[in-house]
């Protein structure tokens, strides 16, 4: 049925009762957030500021996404700012500003996804 947007592997799990398990569950992203303060360390980019995620388990091997609302993004435009990245340092997470740090606290969602290493 792709006229209501094409989804083989959802449709696969709904035709098995809709639930996914083991290895297809732990792959799902999990919701949680993360204070931003208004202390970074650093005198010039990219500046940097630890960080931990409330809601949601960080391991080595997660990746974790920023989802600012528009207000956040509007606010990081206003005081400079061209991007947030998020580093995973086995576990730690330390975030870098680049342009220019934040100068609101906030708590901005974020999405926590586990990656899995290639075989080789």
């Amino acid at each position: 049925m792709k006229g209501r947007g094409y989804n083989p592997i959802g449709d696969f799990l709904a035709s098995l009762g809709g639930e996914a398990s083991g290895a297809a569950e732990a792959a799902k992203p999990h919701e949680g957030t993360i204070s931003l303060g208004t202390t970074w360390t650093g005198e010039a980019a990219p500046w940097t500021q630890e960080v931990t995620v409330t809601g949601a388990t960080v391991t080595a091997r997660s990746a974790v996404t920023l989802c600012p609302t528009a207000a956040q993004l509007a606010q990081m435009i206003e005081d400079g700012v061209t991007a947030l990245v998020i580093d995973n340092d086995a576990g730690a997470l330390t975030v870098s500003a680049l342009g220019a740090p934040t100068s609101v606290a906030m708590t901005v969602a974020c999405l926590v996804q586990e990656t899995v290493e290639a075989e080789t």
